[in-house]
């Protein structure tokens, strides 16, 4: 290869610039994905992968199944109602816990006057959360009533939680102080009698001098939410706390009931129509059994795709064996130096591989290297016509898959999977009916296509009658309190 000065330049100098941009790239990654998504943050690691790959296998399996062998009176009151596989991923460190952060108070802020001081809270993947402001409060002691909630992970791979301090300005705010703490600590002390703690805070503001520094005062706690939102698993109703005396109580309203009750309303607060409840559970039964029956055909239609390719592919590997079989034993007839048996899987393959160059480009037919499909029969069948070729040369059965690259890799040995007999026969059946196993797959395929676009057809026919109904009924209502004014009957009051 001739040395190239001027191709070497321009590589190197492309190399150079991709490798500046990517740094670049990398330097202000937060710029660069608000930039792309708004946002500065990536809500999402390895965790959640873990979680929603094999937890919950792609989405498709929630757990929520589990909930019945919990919740039976025996169960500890801690695991009741509880999905078992979501206790599972919290043990693993896959999924979150719930702690609730309350008496919050911050002191011996590095600020000088009164300001309008508030928290802000996050961390690596939650969205950044934010409480009250605080208006016009000296900065040695700030409360905060909020009762504010997270969700973390007992794992050494979740981010740690920063809380900081910001007073509000007439054009953006400031960064006080700030501190982080690891969520596996977070979680330690929620679980713990011993739950308020006070901690140091860093002042950001170095200019300023401080007698101490500041600190935020916060008690942790398992969730105490009357409703159990954790817990719920009928999503058709509305639970809602009410307080009656002293005490509190959670309330659980059927959804179609509560809208009726509680009618949707527009911004100046004025009732609006919208699709009956009953309707849209109607609608929505129809799409899950759509979505259902569409995922079923495709798993099916996969499986046998795959199945059909799968096996096909072996049955060319073993006929491929057979064939250089028969190419040897053909070369032996008239041959001055005969190939000498048994063969192994890399000297069959070079007698197959000299023999697609000596006949490359011709028509030849009838040649030791183009056997006929009669010809590789006589071997393939042997065992059944009482032959004795793998009996005389001890020539091993062949096996399909045998000596290829990754599988030996993978295996550390010599592997396949032994040809079946009478696998000739099932080629030549195979071969001959190609083209119609091509086209029922195209076929089921473009069934599952037209299924779908049917299902969603009928949906759609489905709302619409339903929305005439609707409307028809609202057409009557309102002819029938016509009727009712004029005769004078009906009054506004």
């Amino acid at each position: 290869m001739v040395f190239n000065p001027v191709k070497m330049l321009n590589e190197s100098v492309v190399i150079i610039i991709v490798s500046i941009a990517l740094a670049g790239v990398w330097r202000y990654r937060d710029r660069v994905l608000a930039a792309l998504t708004g946002d500065d943050k990536i809500h999402g690691g390895c965790l959640d992968c873990v979680w929603y790959t094999i937890c919950q296998c792609c989405g498709t399996c929630t757990g929520d199944w589990t909930r019945c062998f919990t919740e039976c009176q025996i169960c500890p009151a801690r695991y009741r109602k509880r999905n078992l596989v979501r206790l599972l991923g919290q043990w693993l460190g896959l999924t979150t816990h719930t702690v609730e952060m309350k008496n919050i108070t911050v002191g011996d802020l590095p600020f000088n006057g009164r300001g309008d001081f508030y928290l802000s809270i996050g961390n690596t993947t939650n969205p950044e959360m934010f409480s009250s402001v605080a208006e016009e409060k000296l900065p040695k002691v700030v409360h905060f009533p909020e009762v504010l909630t997270l969700k973390l992970r007992f794992s050494p791979l979740e981010g740690r939680i920063c809380i900081k301090v910001r007073e509000l300005n007439v054009f953006g705010s400031e960064d006080v102080c700030q501190v982080y703490l690891g969520a596996q600590q977070v979680l330690h002390w929620a679980w713990s009698n011993e739950n308020m703690k006070r901690f140091e805070m860093k002042a950001l503001d170095q200019a300023l001098e401080n007698e101490t520094p500041p600190w935020i005062l916060v008690e942790f706690g398992e969730a105490s939410e009357i409703r159990e939102i954790d817990n719920i698993r009928d999503y058709d109703s509305v639970i809602t706390a009410t307080r009656q005396g002293e005490t509190w109580t959670a309330e659980r309203t059927d959804l179609m009931e509560y809208k009726y009750h509680n009618p949707l309303l527009d911004p100046s607060g004025h009732a609006i129509d919208e699709p009956p409840e009953e309707d849209l559970r109607q609608i929505e039964r129809m799409q899950r059994c759509a979505r259902w029956s569409f995922h079923f055909c495709n798993m099916w239609t996969f499986v046998l795709v795959i199945a059909w390719v799968v096996f096909r592919v072996y049955v060319w590997s073993c006929y491929r064996r057979f064939t250089w079989l028969t190419e040897a034993r053909l070369h032996n007839v008239n041959a001055t130096t005969p190939i000498a048996f048994p063969l192994s899987f890399h000297k069959m393959e070079s007698i197959g591989s000299q023999c697609a160059k000596e006949v490359e480009g011709t028509r030849l037919k009838a040649v030791a290297c183009r056997p006929s499909s009669e010809q590789v029969n006589v071997i393939c069948d042997e065992p059944k016509n009482g032959g004795t070729f793998f009996e005389t040369t001890r020539q091993p059965w062949p096996m399909a898959f045998a000596g290829t690259e990754w599988v030996e890799t993978l295996t550390g040995k010599q592997t396949g999977i032994t040809c079946f007999r009478g696998l000739c026969e099932v080629r030549s059946f195979i071969v001959k009916y190609e083209v119609e196993f091509i086209g029922v797959c195209a076929l089921v395929v473009l069934g599952n296509i037209l299924l779908r676009c049917a299902c969603n057809s009928c949906i759609r026919s489905k709302r619409s009658d339903l929305q005439r109904q609707r409307q028809d009924e609202a057409k009557a209502f309102k002819t029938s309190r016509k009727d009712v004014e004029a005769r004078g009957t009906f009054r506004f009051w």
